[in-house]
């Protein structure tokens, strides 16, 4: 390979890189978000029926 190929590959890694990261950071983002919120929604429903 001579140098103007390896620099031709090289955005597209970063890009595919950045691209994977970025696809995992929203993923990570969303599943967190739908933790929190299934916890927070269901902590006062079951602490109404620990009360009876």
């Amino acid at each position: 390979m001579t140098e103007s190929n390896d620099m031709r590959e090289m955005p597209v890694n970063k890009l595919m890189v950045q691209m994977a990261y970025g696809l995992f950071y929203k993923v990570q983002q969303f599943v967190l978000f739908l933790a929190f919120g299934l916890r927070d929604a269901i902590t006062p429903i079951i602490a109404l029926f620990l009360q009876e």
